[in-house]
């Protein structure tokens, strides 16, 4: 979490049936990904090893070295919302990006309006 803000997270429905409420509602509470050690620090430490290991996954399909593999998927998820024709506004609440400017700041991106455009986005076919 970049700006310490809580987000409400849609989940797109092939991570549901791939079992993710599953693995969340078995977890012992607190991190989900991670297993940090005491203090701030083993968090942080925690948190660099799994994007590493994220990272390193990605290069093999990444090779370009100028491409960040992790803020590639930034980028990504843009593409194919934009292909699926939803509204940038409502990408950009996603991915918790300000407005550009004052009036797309009027209103609001509700959760269902999330729903609606991750609903949009096509499975991914997934190798193992």
């Amino acid at each position: 979490m970049k700006t310490d803000e809580a987000r409400d997270v849609v989940l797109h429905r092939q991570i549901v049936e791939e079992g993710f409420l599953e693995l969340f509602e078995k977890s012992k509470g607190g991190y989900l990904f991670v297993d940090p050690k005491v203090g701030e620090l083993g968090v942080r430490n925690a948190v660099k090893t799994a994007r590493n290991k994220v990272n390193e996954f990605v290069r093999e399909v990444v090779k370009d070295k100028n491409v960040g593999p992790s803020h590639g998927w930034r980028h990504r998820f843009k593409t194919v919302g934009i292909d699926q024709g939803v509204e940038m506004r409502v990408l950009d609440a996603i991915q918790g990006h300000a407005p550009r400017n004052v009036s797309e700041g009027y209103g609001d991106v509700t959760i269902k309006a999330k729903a609606n455009a991750i609903a949009k986005f096509p499975r991914i076919k997934v190798l193992g």
